[in-house]
């Protein structure tokens, strides 16, 4: 399922545009976090990429992932919902009720769990919920930056997100 929209601008000037899933834009990240790259994640949900490229060439490779659905601004009331989808082993969408069923007994009722889902905030696969990567760089921003502002994190800061990222992904608890 494709989640963001790949812009990436060559240290020459040429420019690709395209489509990734999350796991390709998680790959990226954690490709650019590991060799120290320049890393923003935006309030969006979204990120940018820059490496210097040195030689002959020079400038700079910018890639910018931008989510399909832009996260907006997160409520305390959807980051609990987002908190407690992740903080589970599994969370699952109730298909007869519209519910996402997170723990023994709580559950996200049907119109927040509709506006999670349109909103790309939470992935499906099958009746799996998880938090979405791009929720989960907008949380990250948000934190750290009022909007409309970037947050450059640390490689730590990154590493936990994707670690988050990739446990939900696999229906490990994060």
């Amino acid at each position: 399922m494709t989640a963001f929209y790949m812009t990436v601008t060559h240290a020459d000037g040429s420019v690709h545009k395209g489509t990734c899933t999350e796991e390709q834009a998680a790959r990226s990240l954690a490709t650019a976090s590991r060799r120290g790259y320049f890393i923003e994640v935006l309030p969006n949900g979204g990120a940018n990429i820059m490496r210097e490229v040195h030689g002959p060439a020079g400038g700079s490779h910018w890639v910018k992932l931008e989510p399909i659905r832009n996260a907006g601004k997160l409520t305390p009331t959807v980051r609990t919902d987002l908190a407690l989808i992740a903080s589970r082993h599994i969370a699952v969408l109730v298909p007869e009720t519209g519910r996402i069923k997170a723990a023994y007994i709580h559950s996200i009722p049907p119109g927040a769990a509709s506006l999670l889902r349109a909103q790309g905030l939470v992935t499906l696969a099958g009746e799996t919920v998880t938090v979405s990567l791009s929720a989960r760089l907008a949380m990250l921003a948000q934190d750290n930056r009022p909007a409309p502002w970037s947050y450059e994190p640390s490689a730590g800061e990154m590493g936990d997100l994707l670690t988050a990222y990739r446990a939900g992904a696999t229906g490990r608890a994060a």
